[in-house]
């Protein structure tokens, strides 16, 4: 899987929000076979991918191994928090809270937006705030804020990033990553094997992008697996713009189905584009086979995991996500060794397996196992 992700293009076009945002044309899709239409894939390799989508739907239990702190937790440390412009970004700024009060340190909130402009604004706030630390959300390309985060560093101020597209670039100021490429591939990896073991070799996959760079890497290690793995698979892609989430996006992934009727599964880059999609689809009179998938789960959209018209979330540990970037932090504010990209437990959630509530982690005592590192347990 290539660790290279796809830019949508935005340095050139930035008012337009070509990268992030796109064009978002209903016309705007893509397809291939995965492979051609062979009978050569052995059924081994299919119940061995299988074998492996069960062993996803395990809950975990264990964050990965890492050792308490060696020293104290330093204290008064005050983060800018950048909250990108969709509903998750807010939800993972309450864990950040969370987790900051555990260790008596403050967050501001920074208005991240969408657009290159806003997002400029908003680091530009980051320098004149002079926080002790940057948390960023969204996966932005870098070279929209290079001058604010080039500032950053001269002062001293790291910064982590969440859900990003590049590794970790400690000369930039950019100290760790927190589900960055490696994830991202994994996560499309893990949809593609779903939609393969689910549909016995023949899938029809139409994926919603969303233009976020990270949502690159999911859809080429996507489409990847499935002509490398199953060739009567087929694979197209719909690019739709994110000022359409939570207004009429369900409509127009919709209408993308209708256009190609002989759909069997629907994988929707993260949870908030995936709000009202059943009733847009019983709306538009199109069959209950057709299997839908998203990434993290957003709260609107549980009940419909419960009432079986979501058939998969891939839980990638949001709340751990952000105790993890304050572990990270404890540990490079004391100039002890941290991870520049943590590999923390998924999970695939189906409606057997569907937790009570609407806030969920993957490890459930995941704040008692963080205190016990810190030394507050």
């Amino acid at each position: 899987m290539p660790k290279q992700f796809r830019l949508v293009a935005l340095m050139a076009v930035a008012a337009a929000l070509a990268f992030a945002v796109g064009c978002g044309s209903d016309d705007d899709d893509s397809s291939s076979g995965a492979s051609g239409g062979t009978d050569t894939a052995a059924s081994s390799e299919f119940a061995a991918i299988a074998e492996e989508v069960e062993a996803l739907k395990e809950r975990p239990t264990e964050l990965p191994d890492m050792t308490p702190i060696e020293g104290d937790v330093p204290e008064g440390k005050v983060i800018d928090y950048m909250q990108c412009g969709v509903p998750s970004c807010a939800k993972l700024g309450e864990y950040l809270k969370e987790a900051a009060a555990e260790v008596g340190w403050k967050v501001n909130i920074v208005n991240l937006g969408l657009t290159p402009e806003e997002v400029k604004a908003a680091f530009d706030k980051a320098v004149r705030d002079a926080p002790d630390a940057v948390v960023t959300t969204g996966g932005f390309d870098r070279a929209i804020y290079g001058a604010e985060l080039k500032q950053l560093n001269a002062a001293g101020i790291p910064v982590i990033a969440h859900s990003e597209g590049l590794p970790a670039a400690p000369e930039e100021g950019v100290v760790a990553v927190e589900s960055g490429p490696n994830r991202h591939a994994e996560i499309g990896k893990a949809w593609a094997d779903w939609a393969i073991s689910d549909s016995d070799g023949q899938a029809k996959v139409l994926f919603i992008d969303s233009g976020f760079p990270v949502q690159g890497l999911q859809k080429t290690a996507l489409e990847d697996r499935l002509g490398e793995a199953c060739p009567d698979c087929e694979f197209s892609s719909y690019q739709a713009p994110l000022e359409s989430i939570n207004k009429d996006l369900a409509g127009k992934i919709a209408q993308q189905v209708q256009k190609a009727p002989d759909t069997t599964h629907v994988i929707v880059g993260f949870g908030d584009m995936a709000t009202g999609l059943p009733a847009a689809f019983a709306g538009a009179g199109i069959s209950e086979d057709v299997k839908i998938a998203t990434q993290e789960q957003a709260d609107a959209n549980i009940e419909d995991m419960r009432a079986g018209k979501i058939d998969l979330f891939h839980v990638g540990s949001g709340p751990e996500s952000m105790w993890n970037i304050t572990d990270t932090l404890i540990r490079y504010f004391n100039e002890e060794e941290y991870p520049a990209e943590t590999e923390l437990p998924r999970w695939l959630v189906t409606q057997e397996t569907v937790p009570e509530g609407v806030d969920w982690p993957s490890v459930e005592d995941y704040q008692a196992q963080y205190k016990e590192r810190w030394g507050l347990n």
